[in-house]
């Protein structure tokens, strides 16, 4: 069966189908007659996502239980009487078994029957209880369409197969015996053309979700399997069987149109089906299922899936992977993609890994690890560091050496060596290095300004990020090679700086991934108090009277690098023609000579 791609698109309106059929008398002694009722789809269905997202939501809840998203706020069948109840219940039922392939026929679905008697009905003719009988039916048991509606507000993704444009109908019975007249009613119901089988309009096709029973049945046999391991071998052996169950997808990987989002990169993994592959997606959410399915000996133990870009390793490009908490109170990353067979990482150098170089200092955004002579650089996308607070994103300096006595409490990642979520460092307080990599050595902190040799200078680089729009700058080399590698361009030498001077500030915003660059203390003050992170002293100004200035511009058009800085006033003025604000004088280099 073929499924189509994923989409996030809801329907906005159902398609009316058909009209309520004139009674046809089957028998000359009118003892029996049939009406076939095709019913309008219930306006609460019109508001659903598609089959295709509703499937995907039925089979995360094979992985993850039943506790769904409502999609609406009480319950459907708390609104029904006692009659549309039974009917409610018998058609609940059916669905949950077509819905999970114990039943594949859609149609002939028997509802509870109804006599009255002419007296109740209110007539003295067999053909006018009839009609009474049938509207009185419709009313009482199917609540004119109520008990539909009732059934698409309360289980929206076990209805993943039925076809909203084609919709249901009922066919309504009636026979009558001296003064009574019995109702009898059936209901079928069309199945969507991605879930029919043999294009059968009233049969589904199991074979997609018995897979993902499998596959769910497979992944908590894993957790069950290991129950007994203490915390970091049960980590690596679900590292482990991950990468026994699956393979790298690179074609996938390489098509840009795969989403991601895609449950069935869950289902891949642990479906024991060797052409089933996926791309990091899957690796990360196979290892994120498994540890949240789990029962550790520490309460330390976090574990959140995270996504970037990586240079470097198996796919280089878009990325997505775990980041552990461990029961020293410190975080380390784990990629599993990257520690499959034939990656860079497969003897497990990027597995619970603490990072070689971090760039940023308080909050640093991206980190690299050096395996053998490779280097891979991880980078946290916009999206990442909006969702989680700081200290779930830093990743330990030192390699994990056991559990430190007494364990850091939860929500504190418990180490001298990670600054805490609001201790920043103060730019010349001499703080250890494995905090963060400064910006202006690649390793040594920062020393007073007192303490710098006045006749030293350094180079400034520039890079520029075309996908953001911002104008970066680092003293570090190895800051400018590691973002060139995910993708920024070299624009080499911004300017030359001193070594001592007027400290200017740097700051990142992690909510837009951009940078802004000040010698002004209160601003740096200032916009630390409105979220941003304070990343210490970038550089050093020369005083105005010897040095080169940098001019400022400002682009009142953009959100994301709204700030240029540069020695040139021929590209200070062409900018201010086109439309950018001059600023004046940002700060002052020093000449290259």
């Amino acid at each position: 069966m073929a499924r189509r791609a994923l989409t996030a698109a809801l329907l906005t309106a159902a398609v009316v189908v058909g009209s309520l059929v004139a009674p046809n008398v089957t028998s000359a002694t009118e003892a029996a007659c049939v009406r076939e009722v095709s019913q309008n789809v219930p306006d609460v269905a019109s508001g659903l996502p598609d089959n295709v997202e509703l499937f995907d939501g039925y089979v995360n809840g094979l992985f993850y239980g039943n506790e769904r998203v409502a999609f609406f706020a009480t319950s459907g069948r708390d609104q029904l009487t006692d009659e549309q109840k039974q009917t409610y219940d018998v058609l609940e039922d059916v669905i949950v078994q077509i819905a999970a392939g114990s039943r594949e026929r859609t149609d002939n679905i028997a509802l509870p029957g109804k006599t009255w008697t002419f007296t109740e009905l209110g007539v003295t003719s067999s053909s006018d209880a009839r009609d009474a009988a049938f509207d009185l039916y419709m009313s009482r048991f199917l609540g004119n369409g109520r008990v539909f509606e009732a059934l698409f507000s309360d289980h929206p993704y076990e209805l993943y197969w039925f076809d909203k444009t084609s919709g249901y109908s009922t066919n309504l019975s009636t026979s009558s015996s001296g003064q009574s007249v019995t109702v009898s009613a059936q209901v079928k119901m069309s199945v969507a053309v991605e879930y029919q089988k043999s294009s059968d309009l009233h049969c589904v096709d199991s074979t997609d979700v018995s897979r993902a029973q499998s596959a769910a049945a497979t992944a908590k046999s894993i957790v069950a399997k290991h129950a007994d391991e203490p915390d970091y071998e049960k980590l690596v052996s679900y590292k482990n069987e991950i990468c026994e169950l699956v393979s790298y997808d690179t074609a996938a990987a390489l098509d840009e149109s795969t989403p991601y989002g895609d449950p069935w990169q869950l289902v891949s993994v642990f479906d024991a089906n060797p052409s089933t592959n996926v791309v990091c997606e899957g690796y990360a959410k196979a290892f994120q299922y498994l540890f949240d399915e789990s029962d550790f000996t520490s309460t330390l133990l976090r574990c959140i899936t995270v996504s970037g870009s990586m240079a470097g390793g198996t796919g280089a490009g878009p990325h997505m992977w775990n980041v552990v908490r461990l029961d020293d109170g410190q975080s380390y990353l784990v990629d599993v993609t990257n520690s499959d067979k034939g990656s860079v990482g497969q003897d497990g150098g990027l597995f619970l890994a603490s990072y070689d170089a971090a760039l940023g200092n308080a909050h640093p955004y991206s980190y690299s690890f050096h395996i053998g002579f490779d280097t891979v650089s991880y980078l946290y996308d916009s999206q990442t560091a909006e969702l989680y607070p700081k200290d779930y994103l830093l990743i330990a300096g030192k390699p994990y050496d056991g559990a430190e006595e007494p364990p850091a409490p939860d929500g504190d990642q418990g180490s001298e060596d990670t600054p805490k979520p609001d201790d920043t460092p103060k730019p010349d307080d001499g703080s250890d290095p494995d905090d963060a990599l400064k910006p202006d050595d690649g390793s040594e902190p920062e020393k007073p300004v007192d303490d710098a040799p006045a006749a030293k200078t350094q180079t400034m680089w520039r890079l520029y990020n075309r996908y953001t729009g911002e104008h970066f700058y680092t003293a570090s080399a190895e800051e400018r090679d590691l973002l060139v590698g995910i993708g920024w361009t070299g624009e080499g030498v911004g300017w030359v700086a001193p070594t001592s001077g007027t400290a200017v500030y740097r700051l990142f915003n992690p909510y837009a991934d951009d940078h802004h660059y000040t010698m002004s203390e209160e601003e740096y003050d200032a916009l630390a108090a409105l979220g941003w992170s304070q990343e210490g002293i970038g550089w050093y100004s020369a005083d105005a009277k010897n040095g080169v200035p940098l001019y400022r511009q400002f682009n009142p058009f953009a959100t994301i690098g709204t700030h240029n800085y540069t020695t040139s006033k021929e590209e200070n003025d062409a900018l201010v023609k086109l439309g950018w604000r001059g600023e004046g004088v940002a700060w002052y280099g020093v000449s290259a000579s």
